[in-house]
């Protein structure tokens, strides 16, 4: 839990805390791209949703592809989300 990132336990607890709510509530675009994450057959790899890495939360990671994938959705653009 954060081991390495030099950063201070009160923040990474409440890192933990904010993705344990982000995971609750998902955007409509996590939502979708979740459902293609799980209905997609990529065999021993997996993708988490809401990770905290470092003193960020990305919408998913795999650890094993070491991938992070984070939607923008500053613009909140609905063909983009699509």
């Amino acid at each position: 839990k954060g081991r390495g990132w030099n950063i201070a336990e009160s923040r990474l607890d409440t890192l933990h805390d904010t993705a344990r709510e982000m995971r609750r509530t998902p955007t409509e675009a996590q939502a979708k791209l979740h459902e293609a994450l799980t209905a997609a057959e990529l065999g021993k790899y997996r993708f988490r949703r809401q990770v905290v890495i470092g003193s960020a939360i990305v919408d998913f990671a795999s650890q094993s592809l070491k991938i992070a994938v984070e939607i923008d959705e500053a613009d909140a653009n609905p063909e983009l989300d699509r």
